[in-house]
């Protein structure tokens, strides 16, 4: 299965500006791929945690960052996977 990652041009303008911000969008991405969902109530993790075993659905984590706090959606589509990283304010 392949994944592709993105972010919005928000995220990528915060990038060039400071690179306090890459490491931020790093760390958050390497923390996504250890299934450690961030900011989110027990409740949410539990449902990420579901759908991750079953490769459905959606998973959403949230992570501080120098700029504002930001989220890593991951969506499931037949054949491969999209990952996206935006600013919660541009949710």
């Amino acid at each position: 299965m392949r994944t592709r990652t993105v972010w919005t041009r928000g995220i990528n303008d915060a990038v060039a500006d400071d690179s306090r911000m890459a490491k931020a969008v790093v760390g958050a991405l390497t923390r996504f791929a250890r299934h450690d969902w961030g900011d989110l109530c027990a409740e949410d993790k539990a449902l990420n945690d579901k759908d991750m075993s079953r490769r459905d659905g959606r998973i959403l984590a949230k992570y501080p960052s120098p700029c504002g706090d930001m989220y890593v959606i991951r969506e499931f589509y037949p054949g491969h996977d999209l990952v996206t990283v935006l600013f919660c304010r541009e949710y």
